[in-house]
This record gives C-alpha cells, sequence and structure tokens, in this order.
C-alpha cells in the first residue's frame, strides 16, 4: 500500500509540475512549442491576464491625487511563427477611475482597427470564470454603499489581458492595428501595432 501512495504521489507531483510549466509556457508566449516575437522584447515578459505592474505598465508617476483616465501600451510590432494557432496580443494599461463613475459604468472594453479595411473588432474585459475568493465589491451592496463616503474617491490599478481572449476576430491578417480602450465616456491613448503572420 505505501508503494501504491508513494506512485500516486509521484504521479499528482508530476501533473502538478506540468501544468505549471504549460501555465509558465503561455504566460512567455511559448504555446505550442512557437515562440512569438515582440518588439520591444520586454513584452514577452508581460504576465498575462494578470493585474499586476510590469515592466511594460504605464508609468502612474507624477499623476495628481485626482488624474483620472486610462493609459495603455502594446507592442510596436508582434511576429507569429508559422503553425501558430492563435497570436498572442498583450496590452499593459493603467488606470485611475471615481470610484462613483466605477459603480455605474460599464467594463472595459477593448477595440482594435484594422487599418487595411478599416475594420473594427471590440469585446468587453469581463472575467468568464471569476474566482469566488475574489466577489464584486459593488455587487449587491448597492442599497449599503455611502455615496457621501465615497466622493472624490479614485479606484487605480493595471491590466495586462491578451486581446484575442476578450475581443473575437475572424482569423487576423498581418498588417498595421490601432488599439484603445474605454471605460464610459473615459478613453484612452491610441496605438499601433504591426502584426506579422508568417505563412
Amino acid at each position: 500500500m505505501d508503494g501504491v501512495h508513494f506512485n500516486m504521489k509521484k504521479n499528482i507531483l508530476s501533473i502538478g509540475m506540468a501544468v505549471a510549466f504549460l501555465f509558465f509556457a503561455c504566460v512567455n508566449n511559448i504555446c505550442g512549442g512557437l515562440t512569438m516575437e515582440f518588439k520591444p522584447k520586454k513584452f514577452s515578459k508581460v504576465p498575462i491576464n494578470f493585474n499586476d505592474l510590469n515592466v511594460c505598465s504605464p508609468s502612474a508617476t507624477g499623476k495628481g491625487p485626482s488624474w483620472e483616465g486610462i493609459e495603455i501600451n502594446v507592442p510596436e510590432q508582434i511576429l507569429v511563427p508559422k503553425g501558430s494557432a492563435k497570436p498572442i496580443i498583450p496590452v499593459c494599461g493603467y488606470y485611475c477611475i471615481e470610484t462613483i463613475k466605477l459603480m455605474t459604468l460599464q467594463p472595459f472594453k477593448i477595440i482594435i482597427i484594422y487599418h487595411k479595411t478599416n475594420t473594427t473588432f471590440s469585446g468587453l474585459l469581463i472575467d468568464n470564470d471569476p474566482s469566488p475568493e475574489a466577489p464584486d465589491p459593488f455587487e449587491d451592496e448597492s442599497d449599503e454603499i455611502d455615496i457621501e463616503e465615497i466622493k472624490g474617491m479614485y479606484n487605480c490599478g493595471y491590466f495586462n489581458p491578451n486581446i484575442l481572449d476578450y475581443v473575437r476576430t475572424p482569423p487576423l491578417q498581418s498588417g498595421e492595428y490601432e488599439v484603445f480602450i474605454e471605460r464610459g465616456n473615459i478613453k484612452s491613448n491610441s496605438e499601433r501595432l504591426q502584426l506579422i503572420i508568417q505563412k
């Protein structure tokens, strides 16, 4: 029986290591064994879909206590190797929005425009599998919130999604794309990236 328990533990450990390696690989843009190339190269280190500060995040330095807005950075160029099933297009953002507004605004909307055909694609930045340990702080509590207490308060944070996890598109073509993000009437800066898909 001890041997069985040891083998079970060994198998569980092996599975855990395999999952951890796959997660590490996908975060570092080498899913399927095909490495994507980014310019600047630092975008290869972006922790995809984690809301943390990283080397590609916009700077929060110098912004006053009442600054409100959204800022984003995207790669200048992405080279997608032949055989890749789906590109990874990271967008690194920083936002500060008045708390009262966040209670009523729709979620962040990602917009990308393919310049060759002037075609626009968009999608909401919504977690389709939210963690039960992290409920929406405003969900079902609107009657309990004292509006006077939160006046003048701002919510600030970072986001680093893979655009194609949230925006549905047909197979993308090589070319120039424009990217920006909106939340209600608050719009980020627009950034351009060049996508090169090897055939």
